[in-house]
This record gives C-alpha cells, structure tokens and sequence, in this order.
C-alpha cells in the first residue's frame, strides 16, 4: 500500500486498485481517488487506522454462544429492514422516473417535486451506506 496525502500523486502511480474483503483480495474496478471516496477517506492512512480498530476490537472478549447468536438475528433483521426500505424508495424513484418521462412539464412545475425526488435519492445513498456496513 502506498500512503500519500496527495490523491494527484496516488493516481499517477496505481493503474489497478486491490483491497482486502471477506478474507479474499478483490480488484476495485474504479480508480483510488474513487475508492477513497466511496469510502469516506482522505488518505490511505485512514484505511489502516480502521483496520488497526478492527483488529482491536477483534481481540476483545468473545461473547457467549448465545449471545452471539442473538446479535447475528439483530444485525439480519436490521438487514431485512434496510433492504425493505430500499427497495421501496427505489420503487418510489422510479415511478417518479416514469412520471418525468410522461408529464415533464406538469411535474416540473411543482417545485416540491425535485425536493422530494432528491431527498429520496439521497435517502437511498445513505441506506446503502448503513446496508454496506451491516453486511460486513
């Protein structure tokens, strides 16, 4: 890993972008500057603090069976929960779609309309986030 704190200077040196998941090495089909923003990050330097964390908190005390398992159920219904919510607004941004594409004037002469289109689109970007963090 190459750290820098000039994102011009790490996208002259990467052509590829690799990163650890699942305990397998995956190719990151965009470019760093991408990957770093995706992820919330300035530098690569914030990539190995939070695997530092992990790692420390990895080595804290396990938890019982049973209490293992009633968290897994948590964190799957939290899931389930999120993915329903996703895939409702999603189903709302696209009948919003369809409504642009037949009524374009009429709709966009309601100012309220592209409020609420982008406030759902935004919703929807931020689920995903909590989406990603559940899975892992």
């Amino acid at each position: 890993i190459v750290v820098s704190h000039d994102r011009d200077f790490l996208q002259g040196l990467t052509e590829k972008v690799y990163f650890f998941k699942d305990k397998e090495i995956k190719e990151y089909l965009g470019d760093i500057n991408d990957f770093l923003e995706q992820h919330n990050l300035e530098t690569l330097r914030e990539v190995e603090r939070k695997i530092e964390e992990k790692s420390a908190q990895s080595e804290a005390p396990k938890t019982s069976g049973k209490e293992a398992m009633k968290q897994k159920k948590q964190l799957q219904n939290k899931l389930k929960k999120v993915e329903k919510e996703i895939y409702d607004l999603e189903s709302e941004i696209e009948a919003y779609d369809r409504e642009l594409a037949e009524n374009y004037e009429k709709v966009s002469a309601d100012p309220e309309f592209f409020k609420r289109y982008q406030s759902k689109k935004d919703r929807v970007e931020t689920l995903m986030a909590i989406w990603e963090e559940l899975q892992e």
